[in-house]
Order: C-alpha cells, then structure tokens, then sequence
C-alpha cells in the first residue's frame, strides 16, 4: 500500500522550523514523517539479521509505523495512554516508539538491567497500560518476576512468530496492513500538541524510588535543535547506536536528531562487535559515555603495540608532536611551514590509518554521561577527531552544554546550547532554565517543586563554574 499520501498529508499540515524561534512549532511524528517524505527511499536504519547487514528505507519504515499505529488503536491505545518498552535497542523498538507518538501515547523506556522489582515499581508507578517486551531469553526471563495484578497488555518485539503464543509487534503489523483506510492515524496526528507528554523517563534512584520525569514534545524537539547546531547532522550523516534507548542522550541526540535530519542509524549489537561494525558501516558520529570513547581508545592502543619497534616509535612520537600542537594551535593548523609538514606527514602515514580503522569518515564524537578523562579527549582531538565533551540530565531532555569543533576547552563541558539559559547559585550549583527542562516529575509535585523554583530554573545538584571565556566545569556534586 502506498504510504506516500499519508507522508504528504502530515507534511502539509504542519508549520515547521521557524528558524529565529527556540522551539519547533511541531510533533515528533511530524518531524518524522517530513523527514521521511524527503528522504522516502534511503536507508533509515542498519540492522544484523542472522549476522547479516540489512537496512530499512524512510518509506519502509514509514508504512510500518503507520501499520502498527493502527494496529495499536484498534487494540484500545487511547491518547495519553502509557506505553512500556524493555529492549536492548533494535529495529522494532524504533518502529514502536515512533508508532506510540503517532497515536498520541507516552513513552516509558525501560532498562533492561533492571531487577524485576524495580520495572514492577515503574510499572506500578507509569500506570503503563501496555508493555512491549524484547524476545530475548534474557529479558523474557523477567517477566514472571513481575506481579501480574499490575497487568498492562504485553507484546513482543519480534517481526517473527512470537514465543509462547504471545502477541507480537508483527501481529500488530498485519491487523494495521488490513484497514484500507488511514484515517484513524492521521486524526490523532492532528489531534497532538506540543505540549503533550511524549516521555516518562525514569531516573536511577540510587537511594530512593526512581522518579518518573516528564518530557513533552516540546522539551525533546527543542534540545535536538540546539543540539543540531553542535553536531552538525545532514542527509548523508550516519551514526551508530550503541548507547540504550532507554538513555536521553541517546534517545534525542542519536535517535530524534538523525531521522529528523533524514540521516541513518546503525545498530551495534554489542561493543565487542564495535570495531568490526565501524569498519563495515563507516560512521560519521558516534555519541556514547566516556567509557566507550576510552575503549575505543585503549583498542587503538593495543593495535599500535602490535607492530614493530620502528613503528611503535614512529606512532608515538607522532601522538605527542601532535598533541603538543593541539595544545599550542587547538584545531588551527600551525604557524610554522615545517611544523605544517610534519603533522600533514604524520597524518597521511599514521592518522588516516588510525582513522580508517573506524571506517574513515568520522566527523565528530561526542560524549556525555560523566566526566571524560582529559587524556583521552586530548589524542582523539589531536589526530583530528573532534570529541567533543557535554553536560546534561534527564530533566533537560537531556543537553545542557557541550563543546563544538571551533570553540572545543578540553576539561570542560562547552558553552550552554543557544536555547540555554545557565547560571551558577550562590552556593556554586548549576541552575538551567530553557524549553528543553522537564514539564516536572510524574505524580511527584514535592519533588518537582524542589527541583524547578518559581522562577524557572532546574536545580541539577551539580556544583559548576563558569570561566571568563563561558566555559561550564563541573566540580561536584551538592
């Protein structure tokens, strides 16, 4: 069936990208699918299928989305009801998510590692009416740990048969395939706002229940703009998803950003696969934790100590001309012609081979989550990748600040996005303010209350500084 009406349908009906506002005047969904109408027949997203490497088109992934959307309002999805997902980040849990917004429902992502206890308090405590569920052994394994009272509706993320004679998102698929007309869809694409909830992304908890934060479409859309403009992101960027779903970052700088921008996605099955994937699929960006960006490193390391003395001394001499120059020049070539020859020898003999390891088309790195040890930073940096280092949290959906590849303060978390508002309180915490900040917690207005004043700012509870230059450190916790 062709999906192309629908496409041009949710095209036409939105007012897009007012380029001198702070926020989108638009839907996730519709975002997606005006992407998707301008980018109808490329690859959407790269997955393994038995060892294989196979993609989706915008237009495949399209019709399936539209699909299963139908197939779950004709099992009761209403708007504003709450969907579950527990996956580790695969094809169809991209498909359902997107399906979920296009009906008008709400997201809870769930962690995988995860006690069935705690997905059972999340659970309780979302009022999730439906869960989808990975059909990993693994994760299934779960499930009857779980007080079955709590009872939302349960399928699984399979477009295969389904264990157990459970129901399965490709069940789904085909009851959607069924109904001719597209009307019901296209109702609840109009009926959105941007002001509705689109996520419910718990936090860890450590010490207490987790709390449930609410991020509307609105918050999510307007941290991917400002994101944007540090990740330069187009139609021929490809990225490689390896943080979970589950993770903000993930979910908007990875996930939200590159659909939107009619960009691809490659899905890493796991990280002792890394190498072998950035070699087959050639990434331009690769957004993760310090810890990936540290193994990244310590594998290049270790290929280096294979070779010969000769060339093990070549590398590591050239590692530290070059990042004695990074530290003299940042990015700017130097001064000097001699030195402009050694670096430009250095990096045709020794750099692009490093970088060719990773496939030979990345453009920038970025890392948040924690605090990036400096050394790392400083050698990707200097042999030419720029990985650039950020701030954020779950209540600001989640991009705060980050470094860019002109202005890049190693040992810093950059300058605060465009449509960000910082600043340091009088007992040094961090304060944020800007569209992107959570709409509050779930059923938790103490909390909420403690966390946004009347004035707007989000208390993050991270103590910072700010420099003379408007770098952001950040130096502690409260």
């Amino acid at each position: 069936m062709d999906i192309m009406p629908i496409i041009k349908a949710v095209n036409s009906m939105t007012n897009l990208i007012e380029t001198n506002t702070a926020v989108f005047k638009a839907t996730i969904p519709e975002l997606f699918f005006r992407s998707a109408n301008e980018s109808f027949y490329k690859p959407a997203i790269y997955y393994k299928e038995e060892g294989l490497l196979k993609n989706i088109t915008y237009g495949e992934l399209s019709q399936k989305i539209v699909d299963l959307s139908i197939g779950l309002i004709k099992n009761g999805l209403q708007k504003g009801d709450k969907v579950a997902i527990l996956s580790e980040n695969r094809l169809e849990y991209y498909i359902c998510e997107l399906s979920v917004l296009s009906c008008g429902g709400i997201v809870v992502p769930l962690y995988i590692n995860a006690d069935p206890s705690q997905l059972e308090t999340i659970l309780k405590n979302s009022e999730a009416k439906f869960l989808f569920v990975s059909p990993q052994e693994r994760i299934l394994n779960k499930l009857p740990k779980i007080n079955p009272n709590i009872g939302p509706k349960q399928f699984i993320l399979t477009q295969n048969n389904a264990p157990n004679n459970s129901t399965s998102i490709k069940d789904l698929i085909d009851l959607g395939a069924k109904e001719e007309s597209k009307e019901q869809i296209f109702l609840r694409l109009k009926d959105l706002a941007e002001s509705d909830l689109a996520a419910i992304i718990y936090t860890s908890g450590t010490h207490t229940d987790p709390k449930g934060v609410m991020l509307t479409h609105a918050n999510i859309i307007s941290n991917a703009k400002g994101a944007l403009e540090v990740l330069t992101v187009d139609r021929n960027s490809l990225n490689i998803s390896l943080l979970p779903l589950s993770h903000a970052l993930e979910k908007t700088c990875s996930f939200y950003i590159f659909l939107f921008q009619g960009a691809a996605i490659a899905i890493c099955d796991n990280l002792n696969s890394l190498p072998e994937t950035l070699r087959e699929i050639a990434p331009t960006h690769i957004i993760g934790v310090p810890k990936l960006f540290e193994s990244i490193y310590e594998n290049i390391i270790k290929e280096i100590n294979r070779k010969s003395s000769i060339k093990r001394k070549f590398f590591d001499t050239g590692i530290k001309k070059a990042i004695k120059s990074y530290k003299e020049n940042g990015s700017k070539k130097p001064a000097g012609l001699a030195s402009k020859l050694v670096l430009k020898t250095l990096n045709r003999f020794a750099f692009e081979k490093i970088k060719g390891s990773m496939g030979g088309k990345i453009k920038v790195f970025l890392s948040g989550g924690a605090a990036l040890p400096n050394h790392i930073s400083m050698f990707f940096n200097a042999i030419g990748i720029p990985l650039l280092e950020s701030y954020g949290l779950t209540e600001a959906s989640p991009v705060v600040s980050c470094n860019t590849t002109e202005k890049n303060k190693i040992g810093t978390v950059g300058h605060p996005l465009r449509n960000i508002q910082v600043m340091i309180s009088q007992d040094g915490e961090l304060l944020v303010k800007g569209p992107s900040v959570m709409k509050g917690y779930f059923k938790d207005e103490i909390a909420t209350k403690e966390a946004i004043d009347e004035k707007g700012w989000l208390h993050t509870g991270d103590l910072g500084a700010i420099d003379e230059e408007g770098f952001i450190t950040i130096t502690g916790r409260k």
